[in-house]
């Protein structure tokens, strides 16, 4: 039996592939804190339950070390009383369009959420004005790629330039003048252009299923 919880969060930190700092930042506190648990300079958190959830063990194990170290999934754990809590990493501008490339891309930023996205789920930064005033520059937003848009959807999109964009997706019918139907990715901020499908061939990767600020 591992006796100390400094002893069981580094067991836990290690089968969950996460640095000190990784995990800090997933239950946004300090690598310190993380660090002076494991070491032993400090014996309790406020934040044991968290930890437990984002390194995919069991709280109680964590805690008092009784019972089964390991939960359902590695991703996601479930504690009595509270809900099901989850963290996706977070890709900024230049990470963006690797992702929607299928490449392969790191990062050591996650955010929790408190209920189960796809597991291919991901939280874009917003690095511009162009979906003022609702989203703003450092805003998070998360993307399921695997939901099909609704009318009123907000979603992560690509157009002839292989420009990323968050954008507004409407759907705007039949033209009866080319004879097909047609959408449009609209900017909130009328200073960007709107995108149309009967001009540009945007190719749309996700909805927009959660909005987060950040103040800094």
């Amino acid at each position: 039996m591992i006796d100390t919880i400094g002893e069981r969060l580094k067991k836990a930190r290690k089968y969950a592939g996460m640095t000190q700092l990784d995990l800090a930042k997933a239950i946004d506190a300090k690598q310190g804190a993380i660090s002076d648990l494991e070491n032993g300079r400090n014996n309790s958190s406020t934040k044991l339950v968290e930890m437990a959830i984002c390194t995919g063990v069991n709280a109680e194990w964590l805690s008092t070390g009784k019972g089964e170290m390991v939960t359902e999934s590695k991703k996601c754990a479930i504690s009595q009383g509270i809900d099901q809590l989850c963290v996706y990493p977070i890709y900024r501008d230049e990470q963006i369009g690797r992702v929607l490339k299928g490449e392969q891309v790191t990062t050591n930023d996650f955010e929790p959420v408190v209920k189960r996205s796809d597991e291919n789920a991901y939280w874009i930064v917003i690095e511009d004005d162009s979906m003022q005033t609702i989203f703003q520059p450092k805003n998070l937003v998360l993307i399921n790629p695997n939901l099909t848009p609704a009318p009123g959807d907000y979603v992560i999109a690509t157009d002839n330039t292989d420009k990323v964009m968050l954008r507004k997706w409407r759907d705007c019918g039949f033209d009866e003048t080319l004879g097909q139907e047609y959408t449009q990715l609209i900017a909130l901020n009328p200073d960007y252009p709107t995108t149309d499908s009967r001009f540009s061939n945007f190719k749309i990767y996700g909805v927009a299923t959660e909005h987060r600020i950040k103040l800094r």
